[in-house]
């Protein structure tokens, strides 16, 4: 479904809360995600403090790299692939957002905007 289309987005959000119409205590959420196109994605281990985050490839899982932490006003490297600058960057405000720990942080890059996906504490994950 088309979420940019309004008439499609509300006929189906109607189609979902009117399928629990007669069970009035059904809980009836919908969650409207949208997606990224990703020309460049994977999965980064973030440790406050760390001098380099871990960063995973989804399209090579096998092969993980490091990439150096940002710090303060930092700038990436220029050598770097314009993906890595946009994910260190992302990384970076992550760790300020989200504060002092260990994260594991799934991301998506569109070519323009590295987006942060997924968070999780790493204590959280077992």
């Amino acid at each position: 479904m088309e979420f940019n289309d309004p008439l499609a987005a509300a006929r189906a959000i109607e189609a979902v809360w009117s399928s629990a119409a007669e069970n009035e205590s059904l809980r009836r959420d919908a969650l409207i995600v949208e997606t990224v196109a990703a020309t460049t994605a994977g999965m980064a281990t973030t440790i406050v403090g760390a001098p380099d985050d871990q960063i995973t490839l989804s399209a090579t899982p096998d092969t993980p790299f490091a990439l150096p932490q940002l710090s303060g006003r930092g700038r990436p490297a220029p050598d770097q692939p314009p993906y890595a600058r946009r994910l260190q960057q992302l990384l970076r405000g992550a760790r300020r957002t989200f504060g002092p720990g260990a994260w594991r942080i799934a991301w998506a890059d569109d070519g323009q905007i590295c987006w942060l996906v997924l968070a999780a504490a790493l204590e959280s994950l077992g």
